[in-house]
């Protein structure tokens, strides 16, 4: 029977796969949240919208995510939008009257005032391609310490 030594030192691979990984990460992040403040930027007027639907998307049937449909009127223009954003459960009811931020060139483009995922959603992605620079600068420094 054959055994395998355990390298000490890590491979390139390593550093090629946990760099692409890092870089991955923390591009994609800092993309999104660039995106999103554009997207703020150009949204700009306000209106009160009501939630006249909750559409589900994939998953089994119990645990569907839900997408709000948001009903809104703009320059005397109405508008029936389903929302990018869909949960498990459900973050608004049907009925419930929410404020959104609408883009006056484009009124169909919108963003919930007050929401934060997408920023969220940024930073926990920017936090993974540190987590995984860090990893590599780590074991380089151990690896020239050795």
């Amino acid at each position: 029977m054959r055994m395998h030594r355990l390298q000490k030192e890590p491979s390139k691979r390593f550093f090629v796969v946990f760099g692409i990984i890092a870089a991955v990460f923390s591009i994609g992040g800092v993309n999104l949240f660039l995106y999103d403040c554009n997207l703020r930027k150009s949204c700009s007027a306000r209106v009160e919208a009501v939630v006249v639907e909750n559409v589900r998307h994939g998953g089994s049937r119990s645990r569907n995510s839900v997408a709000p449909v948001f009903e809104y009127e703009f320059n005397g223009t109405a508008f029936r939008i389903e929302s990018n954003v869909a949960t498990y459960p459900p973050r608004l009811k049907v009925g419930e009257r929410v404020n959104l931020l609408v883009n006056p060139e484009n009124p169909g483009t919108f963003v919930e005032e007050g929401s934060v995922l997408l920023r969220l959603v940024s930073a926990v992605m920017v936090a993974v391609g540190a987590l995984f620079l860090g990893t590599i600068v780590f074991v380089f420094a151990r690896e020239k310490r050795a």
